[in-house]
């Protein structure tokens, strides 16, 4: 569901007045409700909530510093009220009887101090007009000022309640870290980064909670499940060298650390993965470390850049999305490099290998999510590369799109890719190199839309006991190329908009493939099909 602030009649009455008058809107209340246990559409013809449940006076309206035509509208709930539900919130003018704008809100419990949640509510909606100016906060003294005594009686009251119990909640790991903190204590975050688009239906990301350990060498600080006490984010997140710092071990002899609460798969946003599609943001940096951390990572819907290769060392590593074009990684050419790693240069998107000569990785699963290469030229990047060596990897559910290869492998057997789109990469969509023995390959399509592939799937040296099945190849100069003692069987597969060949083999005499069951659509007048 969206969520979204609408003006109402008497709102638009009051600003048509306004500009005639050349006068302002007075801002003066804000109002929340329950929506009676449902979330209500903002209807312009409302007058009140469904079902107020608090009303309090407005601290804050200015214009948002990144789009002139949005009024943002602040106030601050204490945190002695509470024990209800916010679906709708409404601003209403200095009578606290016209009814300016209604909105609907993600539902959010606003708990009292009393349940055992120490929690100060700030709420802020957005709404989007042509003349911001023509709006002022009118202020309510007497409940301003007894909501400013409030908060500053409930700050003592706040204090005690801190060293006593071990349940906070703040924004961010920025104000995380501005925490003086006793041993045990537990504080929940909304987002490991402050939100900057309330438009969103979820703002924020990374959100997750910690309990502080008093013992914990400042040495074991990793960027994600321990921050070391002291700690300084980064401020800007474009800036690479201080990501990658803040990923790094602390130094010296101090002790205590934030600790994350966990189980099962990490969560990349709790390393500060940005899921908004950021550009200059490198989330390889938060992706790499969680991989460190736990070879078994969860990526959460978003669009995720990247400026250099994800890379995994370790036996059964696990990469799981939302689902493809709800969960996706992005690479941003412009700012793209290379990755060294054990003296070799990997110039993929997702790289799995040991980064010994010969020395095994066993078990891999990757699923969920789109991989987007913005590369329409043969300039020697892949989506996956899978290198020396790597058995029974399993990749599932994925889409691939416009790298040069979309998947290389080099001396790895035993793969499962069950339904694996790859669109428009300019050399190979599947290249099979070396010892590439025991594919199955269910359920994939290979195509060429803003490109013609060359050759969608190269199966080379050495390489027998694999098998397509099902699936299209479409559009490329060849489908399949089948050379030098490799073999691969293709079943039920449909071939369409062959410019040469469907399918070639070469020095193959004793590892001969099949094609069966397979349709080829839109041949041209030379056979599809060529041994030698």
């Amino acid at each position: 569901m969206s969520y979204y602030t609408k003006i109402t009649k008497a709102g638009l009455a009051a600003i048509s007045s306004a500009m005639n008058n050349s006068s302002k809107v007075p801002i003066t209340y804000m109002a929340f409700g329950d929506g009676n246990g449902s979330i209500p559409e903002p209807n312009e013809n409302s007058s009140s909530l469904v079902n107020e449940v608090y009303r309090v006076g407005v601290n804050k309206v200015e214009v948002h510093n990144k789009n002139p035509n949005w009024l943002v509208c602040e106030a601050i709930i204490p945190s002695a009220v509470g024990g209800f539900n916010i679906r709708e919130v409404a601003l209403y003018d200095n009578t606290g009887k016209a009814m300016l704008a209604v909105a609907s809100y993600p539902p959010t419990y606003k708990p009292s101090i009393n349940e055992g949640a120490a929690k100060i509510q700030t709420i802020r909606i957005i709404i989007q007009v042509d003349n911001t100016g023509n709006f002022e906060l009118v202020i309510d003294p007497d409940i301003v000022l007894a909501t400013i005594q409030a908060l500053n009686n409930e700050s003592n009251e706040l204090k005690n309640y801190i060293k006593t119990n071990t349940l906070a909640v703040v924004e961010s790991m920025s104000d995380l870290l501005k925490i003086q903190p006793f041993d045990g204590q537990t504080v929940e975050t909304k987002g490991f980064h402050e939100a900057d688009n309330f438009l969103l239906a979820q703002p924020y990301s990374g959100g997750a909670k910690y309990t502080f350990n008093a013992s914990i060498p400042h040495s074991h600080h990793n960027g994600g499940t321990v921050i070391a006490l002291g700690s300084e984010l980064p401020t800007d997140w474009t800036d690479h060298e201080s990501v990658a710092e803040w990923f790094l071990p602390k130094t010296g002899v101090g002790l205590g650390a934030w600790v994350l609460v966990y189980s099962g798969q990490i969560d990349v946003t709790w390393f500060g993965a940005n899921p908004n599609f950021k550009l200059g943001v490198d989330n390889s940096l938060a992706f790499n470390r969680a991989l460190m951390i736990k070879n078994d990572i969860f990526v959460p819907p978003g669009n995720y850049i990247i400026h250099r290769p994800i890379l995994t060392n370790k036996a059964h590593a696990s990469m799981r999305g939302s689902g493809i074009f709800i969960t996706t990684i992005t690479v941003e050419n412009q700012h793209w490099e290379s990755l060294e790693f054990n003296e070799k240069e990997y110039n993929s998107a997702i790289v799995v290998t040991s980064g010994v000569q010969d020395t095994w990785i066993t078990g891999g699963t990757f699923s969920g999510f789109s991989l987007l290469g913005n590369s329409y030229e043969a300039d020697g990047k892949h989506g996956f590369f899978f290198d020396n060596v790597c058995t029974k990897v399993s990749l599932n559910t994925i889409e691939i799109v416009a790298f040069d290869k979309g998947i290389y492998t080099y001396k790895s057997w035993l793969h499962s890719y069950h339904n694996v789109t790859i669109t428009d990469c300019r050399t190979n969509s599947i290249h099979m190199d070396s010892f590439a023995n025991g594919y199955s390959i269910t359920g994939c399509c290979l195509y060429g839309k803003e490109t013609v592939t060359l050759k969608h799937l190269v199966v080379e040296n050495a390489c027998y006991g694999n098998s397509f099945t099902g699936g299209a190849i479409e559009k490329c100069n060849v489908g399949v190329s089948v050379r030098n003692n490799a073999q691969i069987n293709i079943s039920g597969t449909d071939f369409e908009e062959i410019r040469v060949l469907a399918f070639e083999s070469t020095d193959c005499e004793k590892l001969p493939s099949k094609v069966e069951n397979s349709s080829v659509m839109g041949n041209p007048s030379q056979s599809m099909f060529a041994t030698n």
